[in-house]
């Protein structure tokens, strides 16, 4: 099923999260990037509302990838629990293995190819710019 907007936590969406998203175009366009490609998700919870049609996030993720001018990939993640006003910044590849375990599955989570770096620390990518991005959200079902 693909979405474009999930119940956040008010104190993150207006918080971390906000700081997240504003970061991104200013520090992608600093790391060189003149491509990028984001993908951001949800970890169904336990709860739901709107008459037990609507799930709450337990998660919230986020992950880029972007072509630099050298020609090579630079990419980053950030990780939040949905009750907490905290962004994990992360590699690709630790994303993706926490992924694998908040959803239980025993297989691989690739989020993109192989040319994305799953190495990458992301510490410094996404901190102190005022610009923001459009992202694009999904929630997906295995």
């Amino acid at each position: 099923t693909l979405t474009n907007i999930v119940p956040q936590n008010s104190t993150l969406n207006q918080g971390q999260w906000r700081e997240y998203e504003n970061g991104i175009k200013g520090n992608a366009s600093a790391k060189g990037c003149i491509k990028s490609y984001m993908i951001t998700g949800i970890v169904p919870g336990n709860k739901r509302i709107s008459d037990n049609r609507i799930n709450v996030p337990s998660h919230i993720w986020s992950a880029g990838c972007c072509r630099v001018k050298n020609g090579g990939f630079t990419s980053w993640a950030v990780l939040a629990n949905n009750t907490e006003n905290k962004v994990s910044y992360m590699t690709l590849g630790e994303l993706e293995l926490k992924l694998q375990v908040l959803y239980a599955r025993g297989n691989n989570i690739f989020l993109f190819d192989n040319q994305c770096p799953r190495k990458y620390k992301h510490d410094d990518f996404c901190t102190n710019s005022a610009i923001s991005t459009k992202l694009i959200a999904f929630n997906f079902r295995f």
